[in-house]
């Protein structure tokens, strides 16, 4: 299917190739109808095969590229190993996970992936199951490109985590209405968080036991991270231990520049819910650390 695909490129047909596609993907959206442990292994492996097929059409140097279609694994149900490493999501080309299981034991990496102008990766409504680990370590998140993750639920035990990321000027990245579970653990370990580009987490609750760290995270002059009528429950944890806060960062929708890690917890709300902190931030003028402890 993947080589018809191809096959329509090379003459032009765009539309019989987004065809092809659509079978593919559609085989992952199918619910598993499986009566034993070997058939149910078997079926993995397909669904595996058929990703790995995709992520290399997505390649820089893919011999015929599929980085402007659309992959629809809308309410797919993800179980094994699902690589999307070194793929490059370009305009016109739609991911949607809306409704998607993430299930125990379930690998998704999105590795050096590069979220391009005019791409969309939709995760509405998506959920994040105990076990299952949804990784974007050095993925670039560029001008123009937009990631959603509205509604969707990060649930007890699982790990999305956001290294070395970068998100740059004109992207959008949206938590709108998210949830985070007890023993869930989201990590943006040394993100850099550059100039115009906006990651927001607005009526997301934060609920008890979930962890949400920015390590080492750099949030430089212009860009906006928004925690607008967020929830932040008791038992949670949001940390910024050792970002670095430059010169010139503004968060919103305060409108207010934030030197430290303490200044933007006052902000949350952070300060006043009687938890156990610690965080230490660099800025443009001083070094800081500091707890706070129940009242």
């Amino acid at each position: 299917m993947a080589a018809l695909a191809d096959d329509w490129i090379t003459m032009g047909n765009h539309r019989e190739a987004q065809v092809c596609i659509d079978v593919l993907c559609a085989y992952i959206r199918t619910p598993r109808h499986t009566s034993t442990s070997e058939d149910a292994v078997a079926d993995t492996r397909v669904r595996e095969t058929i990703t790995r097929v995709i992520t290399q059409h997505l390649q820089a140097d893919a011999a015929t590229s599929w980085s402007d279609k659309v992959f629809d694994f809308t309410e797919a149900d993800f179980t094994g190993s699902h690589s999307f490493d070194s793929a490059e999501f370009n305009e016109g080309c739609l991911v949607d996970f809306s409704g998607a299981e993430f299930n125990e034991g379930c690998w998704v990496n999105f590795f050096d992936a590069k979220f391009n102008e005019g791409c969309q990766v939709n995760f509405f409504g998506a959920e994040f199951k105990k076990g299952c680990q949804v990784g974007f370590l050095g993925a670039e998140f560029n001008e123009g490109c937009r990631v959603n993750f509205f509604d969707a639920k990060f649930n007890e035990g699982c790990q999305v985590n956001f290294p070395i990321a970068e998100f740059n000027k004109g992207c959008q990245v949206g938590f709108f209405d998210a949830k985070f579970n007890k023993d869930c653990r989201v990590n943006f370990f040394d993100a850099k968080f550059n100039k115009d580009c906006q990651v927001s987490f607005p009526r997301a609750k934060f609920n008890e036991g979930c962890r949400v760290s920015f390590p080492d995270a750099e949030f430089n002059e212009g860009c906006r991270v928004d925690f607008f009528d967020a929830e932040f429950n008791e038992g949670c944890w949001v940390d910024f231990f050792d970002a670095e806060f430059n010169k010139g960062w503004p968060t919103g929708p305060w409108g207010d520049r934030v030197t430290s890690a303490k200044r933007l917890a006052s902000l949350l709300g952070l300060a006043r819910m009687g938890y156990t902190y610690l965080h230490s931030a660099v800025d443009g003028f001083s070094r800081l650390s500091y707890t706070e402890g129940p009242r």
